[in-house]
Formats: C-alpha cells, sequence, structure tokens
C-alpha cells in the first residue's frame, strides 16, 4: 500500500486485501519488529532462499506500507508507525540522486 507523504499513517492493511495464513508473513512480521523500515533489498538480503526473496513483493502490503515521495520513498515502513514523528527513524531516509543524461 502506498500513500502520499500527506496522508495519515496506516494502522493496518487495506480491507480489499484478502486474509492469508502464508508462513513467510511471519517471516516479515518478525523482521519488523526487528527494525520499522526495510527497503526490499535489504530484506531479501535477510531471506535464506529464492523462494523466500520471490515471496517478498507480494507479502509486503500485508505487513508494511510505503510512500510515493518524500524522505521514505521507496522504503517499507511497518503499520502503526510512523517516520515523520519519530526523530529515530532519519538514519532510514532515502538519499536520491539523479544524474542528467
Amino acid at each position: 500500500m502506498a500513500i502520499k507523504y500527506s496522508d495519515p499513517t496506516p494502522l493496518e492493511p487495506p480491507m480489499n486485501l484478502s486474509e492469508t495464513r502464508d508462513p513467510f508473513k511471519d517471516v516479515l512480521v518478525k523482521l519488523f519488529e526487528k527494525r520499522p523500515i526495510w527497503s526490499r533489498k535489504a530484506l531479501a538480503a535477510q531471506m535464506n532462499s529464492r523462494e523466500e526473496i520471490s515471496k517478498i513483493k507480494g507479502m509486503l502490503p500485508y505487513v508494511a506500507y510505503n510512500f510515493l515521495s518524500g524522505p521514505w520513498r521507496t522504503l517499507w515502513v511497518r503499520y502503526g508507525f510512523d517516520p515523520r514523528t519519530k526523530r529515530s527513524a532519519s538514519i532510514y531516509q532515502m538519499i536520491d540522486f539523479r544524474v542528467p543524461p
């Protein structure tokens, strides 16, 4: 689930997601308990198999949301955690360099 930088913090997954009993969801929940913000590549580095890496994209909306813009763009944030109000979240900010052609 992607939100605009000015939107309120989502507390849970959107209603249109069907319930899942996939054990891989629990793996992601434990990782988001360790730290509240992850990039998809950093999550992939935590996985043990190609199968788990391929599941990341589909399972992330069940445990986290991401911003469309701002300093946490492209990063996944645990539901209920608002990096805009937590000073400790500043270490996770994304720096985006774009070099014109």
